[in-house]
């Protein structure tokens, strides 16, 4: 008797698990570790939080924008704090498009920014190689106020998986910014953002990292920042849906490359926030 009913326990678990697994489906759910450059086909991934691979590569002022609430404080200065939010949807299981609209919430007195300056569009391929992901990334920085800044971003996104529980997000992106000079000239602005992040899965549902990089806000100068800073996160299930909260907390200018630049804490960013992947 205690046999059947082993048994049958048994055999309720593992139906309970291969349904949850077919409804999560592979790259959709899991750990940290183990996902995709790319959303899932037929999945919508909600961009609320830090460290999206959409997110890797899309640099500011300062060299590192994360998804969700953000914020930046420089030495003197009051506060600057964002949420910045989008979402990807998942067309094949190599293609991705999307968007991330920034929204301004707090901006210290004597800076004049307007809630909603832009929207970003973007586009993503990358082909899974098993423990090597490596594609193409275009994104439409598109202004919404008046004598703004477009742009269009070109990267190269890769992913190595380390083992069974780490991983290595890198690329090599290029943002080109159009606009005018102070004679109403046109100019191209090139900047190159060289992210490297590294995330680790302690268990399927708590992972941790780190990341740095290199940022030349001008291409054609040695003028750089290396940004650190560090993550942690919790996934959870709920209601079907794959959900991460997330936090990160950096040193945007950690080492300044250049004459006379500034201390490596005169800017600390912090950002939190979820992201959820939602199945179609």
């Amino acid at each position: 008797m205690r046999i059947a009913q082993v048994l049958t326990v048994g055999a309720l678990s593992l139906a309970m698990v291969s349904t949850a697994s077919a409804e999560r489906r592979p790259g959709l759910g899991g750990k940290y570790a183990a996902r995709n450059i790319t959303a899932a086909q037929g999945s919508l991934l909600v961009i609320a939080g830090p460290d999206s691979t959409q997110m890797l590569g899309t640099g500011g002022q300062f060299g590192n924008v994360d998804g969700g609430v953000n914020i930046l404080k420089l030495k003197d200065v009051d506060s600057f704090i964002d949420f910045n939010f989008g979402a990807a949807y998942g067309v094949t299981p190599e293609l991705e498009v999307g968007l991330v609209l920034p929204l301004a919430l707090v901006t210290p007195d004597g800076v004049e920014r307007d809630t909603v300056s832009g929207v970003q569009l973007f586009a993503t391929y990358a082909k899974d190689m098993g423990k090597f992901d490596v594609g193409g990334r275009i994104a439409a920085n598109i202004s919404t106020v008046d004598g703004g800044y477009h742009g269009v971003t070109l990267g190269i996104p890769f992913l190595t998986k380390v083992g069974m529980n780490g991983r290595v997000d890198a690329g090599v992106f290029i943002p080109l910014v159009f606009g005018e000079d102070a004679a109403g000239d046109s100019e191209i602005g090139k900047a190159l953002n060289i992210p490297i992040r590294y995330g680790h899965s302690i268990t399927p549902k708590i992972f941790i990292g780190v990341e740095t990089g290199l940022y030349l806000p001008d291409i054609k100068t040695d003028n750089g920042r290396v940004p650190f800073s560090i993550f942690g996160g919790y996934t959870l299930l709920a209601g079907g849906n794959v959900v991460d909260l997330g936090l990160s907390v950096g040193l945007p200018l950690a080492i300044y490359l250049g004459d006379n630049g500034p201390d490596a804490t005169d800017v600390m960013q912090v950002a939190f926030g979820t992201n959820v992947q939602m199945a179609f």
